[in-house]
């Protein structure tokens, strides 16, 4: 982020020299402590000044295009109105979001639908930049992250290991676990810890495990597989990798936001009617203004022929209705093979399908 803003900073070379020497010839992943003293916490405070004045906001040029350079956050989320009305460019590290506007609607559901017409209202144009060069709002999408989780208690771990039998098995067994005891300050409880890989790796209990995967799988959310990574290099216990995918499994935020398939259901299958009357669709309209009594109509639609009859009733019961279509539909064409109907009470009764019955053996 210096680096991003290091043309804006005045002598930035002077302020931020104390902390290229705290850096100076080390090599990539170098883990050698770095003496961190008062000269250090200063220009590190300098440069923060320095970006923050360097920042400030600007009358824009309204001759020039505008850029807005996105990404994605797990706490918070910040917009713009000075973009409104205006052509602007979408800058984001995130190249699948680049095909967004290029592909069909088969691939999207219908929420991300939404989503791409809501911004569609302000710009299509989106492209890719690496995360490399999206340094400022990766920094600033990645402010929690600062703070280290304090939820795990080391000292609790290293009592509940006393009389851990799966620490005392691996100590026993022969595999390529080296162990080593760590005193923890300030009580001088001693932490035992796996040490084949560099990294000091605390064997965890079952009492700890759910919340040291929580943890670490809550700082973004990942798969599985990246979430048992991510343990594997602090952590160590037998079933790691099972218990890290049945986490995954069961988190409520991954479940509501990473749906991997979504169901469509099939078009209905109606086949035609063979003969005519055979197959009639009935419904009944109302409550109707009043006319000469009659408040509903019975309504019966012939599905080979789309013939329609409208019949008055002055009720909707069943035995009204039955009556109607009895002398209305079945004595002019006769009984049909299929009725369907919204399955309302009226249609639903037992008074209803008698005379269907009755008639249907003639």
């Amino acid at each position: 982020m210096l680096n991003f803003y290091r043309r804006f900073i005045p002598n930035a070379a002077e302020i931020q020299r104390i902390l290229y020497d705290l850096v100076k010839g080390k090599k990539e992943r170098d883990k050698t402590t770095i003496e961190w003293s008062e000269a250090a916490v200063q220009a590190f405070q300098t440069c923060k000044n320095s970006i923050a004045q360097a920042a400030l906001l600007a009358p824009p040029n309204s001759e020039t295009k505008l850029s807005l350079v996105v990404d994605a956050s797990n706490t918070d989320i910040a917009g713009t109105h000075f973009l409104d009305g205006r052509d602007f460019i979408i800058y984001t590290d995130h190249k699948p979001l680049t095909f967004a506007f290029k592909q069909t609607g088969e691939k999207t559901s219908p929420r991300q639908q939404r989503h791409l017409e809501f911004i569609s209202q302000f710009s299509t144009d989106i492209r890719y930049i690496s995360g490399i060069q999206n340094t400022v709002a990766d920094a600033f999408s990645r402010i929690d992250e600062i703070g280290i989780p304090s939820e795990i208690d080391y000292e609790e771990m290293a009592r509940a290991q006393t009389d851990d039998e799966e620490l005392l098995t691996l100590q026993a067994a022969n595999s390529y676990l080296v162990f080593k005891t760590i005193s923890l300050e300030p009580h001088g409880i001693p932490l035992h810890c796996d040490v084949s890989t560099g990294i000091v790796r605390p064997c965890v209990p079952k009492a700890f495990r759910t919340t040291i995967i929580n943890v670490i799988h809550s700082l973004s959310h990942s798969g599985a597989k990246a979430t048992a990574n991510a343990v594997n290099q602090r952590f160590i216990w037998t079933s790691l990798k099972k218990d890290c995918t049945e986490f995954c499994k069961w988190c409520i935020p991954c479940q509501k936001s990473k749906v991997s398939r979504h169901v469509k259901s099939p078009k209905g299958d109606f086949s035609l009617p063979s003969a005519i009357f055979s197959h009639i669709h009935l419904d009944v309209v109302g409550p109707l203004p009043p006319s000469k009594g009659y408040r509903y109509c019975l309504k019966a639609v012939d599905r080979f022929t789309r013939r329609p009859e409208v019949f008055p009733v002055i009720d909707e019961k069943a035995k009204t209705i039955a009556d109607t279509f009895y002398s209305g539909w079945i004595s002019r064409f006769g009984v049909p093979e299929v009725i369907t109907t919204d399955q309302g009470r009226n249609f639903e009764s037992d008074l209803f399908p008698f005379p269907c019955q009755i008639f249907s053996h003639y």
